[in-house]
């Protein structure tokens, strides 16, 4: 096994399934696939919380149906048995956030179940701010375990017959945890004198998957940098009522992304170092402010930025698929709202 602890959050909650790379194949570099390898660690990142929903037991399906008149096979449901809205909810499901997002920030995908790769020299930094970021939340959920009478009268008067003591256990001290753990990415030692022959498969099927991550970190480059081109290159494109809002995270965020590319990028895709370096140069110096103030400058920046998604778009075939890379990839702003 090339780790042998899994993580419980899924591969399909972080976006970072394998797949089929629908352009032509990047050609890694034998001696950058040796450096991701070597330089880096499987990062697991373990999460343990009281689930919101529960399906509706027979009983409770049984009265729907009858209210409805339908087929009991043919319907489902479910109940919220904490609410959303609830403030100390809140905080705690902001705060797990935060702790898997620096998760996700800080390292490139990889083709197994709730892996990410970290660079190994990076753990230090990683680890101390996790912690940090665990005391938030470890704040967070010791207050909604003190207000958790409170939470399940509010559940009572929400659910009304289908509140159910059962579905809730006695308390929540230890329902709610977070932990991670580092892993080396390699075939156990012992195989090589035991069958050299299932060593070397298991040898060739690890490089196999740290060449997979360097094509889904590639994919995932390409798919964020699409979408801050196209969020700030919109909000600089005026419409016909006028200036559209020019929001500020806008332009951090492709400063962000820019950051984050030179420090976890291993593609090897000159084309897409080039273009990358390209929108940074255009964007070097400029503060929000001056592009809300300078019409000129406005003009000038998004005809730049305009050219390089024309080349992004030319020379770069983007699957269709979203993949989880360093951090979600930013959702398409509406910058339509005028000044």
């Amino acid at each position: 096994m090339a780790i042998t602890t899994k993580s419980k959050v899924s591969a399909q909650a972080i976006n970072e399934s394998p797949s089929q790379i629908k352009s032509a194949p990047t050609q890694i570099n034998d001696a950058s696939l040796k450096e991701l390898q070597e330089g880096t660690t499987g990062c697991l990142f373990t999460i343990q919380r009281f689930g919101l929903k529960r399906s509706l037991n027979n009983q409770d399906m049984d009265t729907v149906s009858g209210v409805l008149g339908a087929e009991r096979p043919s319907i489902s449901a479910q109940k919220s048995l904490l609410n959303k809205k609830n403030a100390y909810l809140k905080a705690l499901v902001h705060s797990l956030g935060a702790l898997r997002n620096y998760w996700i920030l800080s390292t490139v995908p990889f083709p197994e179940d709730g892996v990410r790769l970290l660079r190994r020299a990076d753990i230090p930094v990683f680890d101390k701010r996790m912690n940090e970021l665990k005391a938030e939340f470890e704040r967070a959920a010791h207050a909604i375990s003190e207000h958790y009478e409170e939470i399940k009268m509010d559940a009572r008067q929400r659910l009304g017959n289908l509140y159910h003591e059962e579905d809730y256990p006695v308390t929540l001290d230890g329902c709610y945890q977070v932990s991670w753990s580092f892993a080396e990415i390699r075939v156990p030692d012992y195989l090589r004198k035991l069958s050299p022959e299932i060593f070397a498969r298991e040898q060739e099927r690890i490089i196999g998957q740290f060449a997979d991550a360097v094509r889904l970190t590639e994919e995932a480059f390409i798919a964020e940098f699409k979408t801050v081109l196209a969020n700030l290159t919109r909000a600089l494109t005026d419409g016909d009522e006028g200036k559209k809002i020019l929001r500020t995270a806008t332009v951090e965020k492709m400063e962000t992304f820019f950051n984050r590319f030179e420090a976890l990028n291993c593609t090897g895709n000159k084309t897409l170092s080039d273009l990358i370096k390209s929108g940074r140069s255009i964007m070097h110096g400029i503060a929000p402010d001056d592009l809300r103030k300078h019409e000129a400058l406005r003009a000038d920046v998004r005809k730049q930025l305009e050219v390089v998604q024309q080349k992004l778009e030319q020379d770069i075939i983007l699957p269709r698929r979203n993949i989880g890379m360093a951090s979600p990839a930013p959702a398409p702003e509406n910058p339509d709202a005028k000044t």
